[in-house]
């Protein structure tokens, strides 16, 4: 065996490998590298050429390793014999796993070459969280088609962690339902809080902050250890799903982490693991098959390649993959990662957006069932009423597909799955009818596996097998994906064949001829007596259309561009698309050819204040919109703060009758008062709440509600913005600057005349802000005004 170094920064060994990376000092959201300090990332032993990494090892401080020790009897045994004042402890993680710490490199090279070690990896990584959001969309994911047609799933009665750097708790959108806190950190980060927001926001602050699961209750957990929280934290909060929209560096191996996932996923079986799949999608793994295929296999910490968890990618408002959202396969060529969703600016929001969708389907699924149901099972839901995007079919960049939270309800409503089990060499079947005039037919296979052996060349353990059979009697196979490391075939389109890598499965018929199909799931390969697996399937109609994105009560900000969506299944590629004003008694053409496939049109929003509807014209059908709203917005903020009372005003908006002014609270807007002024005036009071908003109403319909205000945080004056004097001429130019002429009635300018301010000038007329006075009295000396 040989040892190629190809930098100090990244060394490997071809067959039994060691490698080595430098250490990642990152700040926030941009990773940086240094080449000061070297991690063991992975070592694989025995190794037989020490050369290279003693001398790579020669500035190697003290670390704890986490070592895997195959022989566990006999490795303690001669490491206390041969290095007594090594210090090995069990790891809390694993029963075959040895916390050892490392004083010297040839403590270093003894673990490198001792017999009984399987696997080595450092204790502790740096994480780095994979997002800045901006512009969030929830119509892509048809999260606002959701909350409209399915108003009481909010999340209630699910609680959810968001495992990183702690989110702020005073955050008017959730503060009301934090659970818990159970963080080994006391940074406090907009991401985290956002992460948060995505999850569970209760929209108060703006229509911006409204989150998937607006009800659902939230825990926070710390990353200072990457492994699983313990299951103590799960079982006593009560966590149905942990947000990790975090990563280090491109690991492609099946790690401590990773098996540690899997083994946690079992024990605690609702418990929904959601991973952001990474921002490193346009760089290269530096080791395993995929070393040498640029942009490839860039998954960001090996417990992302974990079988029990969901990995997410990000994609933007047009349903595009972003270019740094990171790629599959996997290290052993599944497929990762399993789901995109919107993360336009990177795949921590993609997947806070699949964790709050958890969190629905948890909730609708309870309410049917009265428990929380498996996390595979919600895996293979959302899974199988993903949305096909980017390549056709499966691949390794979108997964499965772009999340479709309103579908995935459909089936949980409907109770289209199975939760079974199956034994080795046994089939279990299910008959399911195929409706006439159906577009497609899905079923998706899952089940959450026994963990792998620490750095094995294949993840999966046991392996299931999905078949369909038509009532013709033709046999249909899972899609296949080759994860051969190459572009070409990583590119090529999935077939029909038995699959012995992945834990998910997957079978899709387009125009399938209606009657009995049997699905049949069967055991290849089981380590035990059985193995517990989920089915889901649906079948969509032809000839189908829905608008997704308005739906009934959206508000839309007048004079802005906004993505009106549909979904569809007709044959035809084009439509014509009207929005009317009244009720439907007139219609306005916005565009007389509709690309149908597209599913989205951007619309530039007409500046009006009204009730409107959309209307699809594909062939002879017509399809018409709920009713949702176009609004101006306004803007509010304080004119004055004084000692006993202080002026809320806002920005005047076309056509609205008078204005709702709210008290914001977590979780809740009060009315104040309703009034046809711009501005409010408010007693200071030792109960005054701090957040107000406002909001337009026309004849009854209620617009855009402002961004809530701070009234803590708004510097304002009590009247008086700025009063200053400067020499003109022989005289003195007095600038006055006030922050509102609402209640003033007059402006006086006094001077002061031996000890005593007598006034100067009057003026009446109050309607400006700014006024200026030329004092041409002035006598030698100092002058006060």
């Amino acid at each position: 065996m040989s040892i190629i170094t190809i930098s100090q920064i990244r060394s490997s060994i071809l067959g039994s490998f060691l490698f080595l990376t430098s250490m990642v000092r990152a700040q926030e959201f941009t990773p940086t590298t240094t080449m000061d300090s070297l991690i063991v990332n992975q070592v694989c032993s025995p190794a037989v050429s020490l050369m290279h990494s003693r001398l790579l090892l020669d500035s190697l401080p003290h670390y704890e390793v986490l070592v895997f020790a195959k022989e566990e009897a006999t490795f303690f045994t001669q490491l206390k014999e041969r290095k007594p004042n090594m210090q090995a402890v069990p790891s809390r993680h694993a029963n075959d796993v040895w916390k050892v710490r490392i004083e010297n490199n040839e403590d270093f090279v003894y673990l490198l070459n001792c017999p009984h070690i399987g696997f080595i990896d450092l204790v502790r990584k740096l994480p780095r969280t994979e997002l800045i959001i901006k512009d969030y969309d929830r119509g892509l994911n048809s999260v606002t088609l959701t909350h409209s047609k399915y108003p009481q799933l909010r999340g209630s009665g699910i609680k959810a962690s968001i495992k990183e750097d702690a989110f702020d708790i005073f955050d008017i959108d959730y503060s009301d339902r934090i659970s818990s806190i159970h963080n080994d950190t006391f940074k406090i980060t907009t991401h985290a809080s956002t992460m948060a927001t995505v999850v569970g926001g209760s929209g108060s602050t703006s229509y911006e902050s409204l989150g998937i699961a607006p009800e659902i209750y939230l825990s926070s957990s710390g990353f200072f250890d990457l492994f699983p929280d313990g299951d103590r934290y799960f079982q006593d909060e009560d966590i149905g799903v942990q947000n990790h929209s975090y990563g280090i560096d491109i690991e492609n191996f099946y790690g401590f982490e990773a098996r540690a996932y899997d083994e946690s996923s079992l024990r605690n079986s609702t418990v929904a693991h959601v991973f952001s799949a990474g921002n490193q999608g346009e760089e290269t793994a530096t080791m395993g098959d995929y070393s040498r295929v640029p942009g490839w296999s860039n998954i960001t910490g090996n417990f992302k390649a974990a079988k029990n968890v969901i990995t997410v990618g990000g994609v933007d408002s047009f349903g595009l993959v972003i270019p740094m959202s990171s790629k599959g396969p996997a290290y052993d060529g599944r497929i990762k990662p399993e789901l995109v969703a919107m993360g336009a600016r990177g795949s921590s929001e993609a997947a806070a957006t699949v964790s709050g969708s958890v969190a629905i389907l948890q909730q609708a699924f309870m309410e049917k069932n009265g428990v929380l149901p498996p996390s595979d099972l919600v895996k293979n839901i959302l899974i199988n009423s993903a949305d096909d995007v980017g390549l056709p079919g499966i691949d390794f960049i979108t997964g499965y597909g772009n999340l479709n939270l309103f579908q995935a309800v459909q089936i949980v409503e409907s109770s289209q799955y199975i939760s079974d089990n199956v034994a080795l060499n046994d089939t279990m079947y299910y008959d399911m009818v195929v409706p006439e005039n159906a577009g497609q037919l899905k079923v998706t296979l899952t089940w959450n596996d026994l963990p792998a052996q620490v750095n094995a060349k294949q993840a999966l353990v046991n392996d299931l097998d999905l078949t369909v059979v038509a009532s013709t009697g033709e046999r249909y196979l899972p899609w296949v994906l080759s994860a051969f490391p190459h572009v070409d075939s990583l590119t090529s389109m999935a077939e029909r064949k038995v699959d012995r890598l992945n834990t998910v499965e997957q079978i899709s018929l387009d125009n399938p001829t209606p009657g009995v199909y049997t699905v049949s799931v069967s055991a290849h390969n089981l380590l035990g007596q059985v193995q517990e697996f989920n089915l889901s399937y649906a079948t969509e109609r032809a000839d189908k259309f829905l608008w997704v994105n308005p739906a009934q009560g959206t508000i839309l900000e007048a004079g802005k561009e906004f993505l009106i969506r549909w979904s569809h299944s007709f044959r035809a590629s084009t439509g014509r698309m009207h929005y009317s004003l009244d009720g439907g008694d007139n219609w306005q053409l916005l565009d007389s050819l509709i690309s149908l496939d597209h599913l989205y049109y951007k619309w530039k929003v007409p500046q009006i204040f009204s009730k409107v509807l959309l209307r699809m014209q594909i062939d002879e059908e017509v399809f018409i919109s709920d009713t949702f709203i176009i609004s101006p917005k306004t803007e509010i903020d304080v004119a004055y703060d004084c000692a006993d009372e202080l002026l809320l005003r806002w920005d005047s908006v076309t056509d609205a009758t008078f204005y709702n002014l709210y008290k914001i609270g977590p979780g809740s807007a009060r009315l104040v008062s309703s009034t046809d002024q711009l501005f409010y005036y408010l007693k200071k009071t030792p109960e005054i709440d701090n957040y107000f908003a406002v909001a337009p109403v026309n004849q009854q319909i209620e617009g855009f509600r402002s961004l809530a205000i701070d009234l803590q945080k708004q510097r304002a004056s009590c009247y008086i913005i700025s009063f200053s004097a400067e020499s003109e001429n022989a005289g003195a130019r007095l600038n006055l600057l006030i922050s509102d002429i609402a209640g003033v009635k007059k402006v006086r300018i006094e001077k002061e005349f031996s000890g005593t301010y007598l006034p100067i000038h009057e003026f009446q007329e109050i309607d400006r802000v700014q006024y200026t006075f030329l004092d041409q009295d002035l006598a030698q000396g100092l002058h006060l005004y």
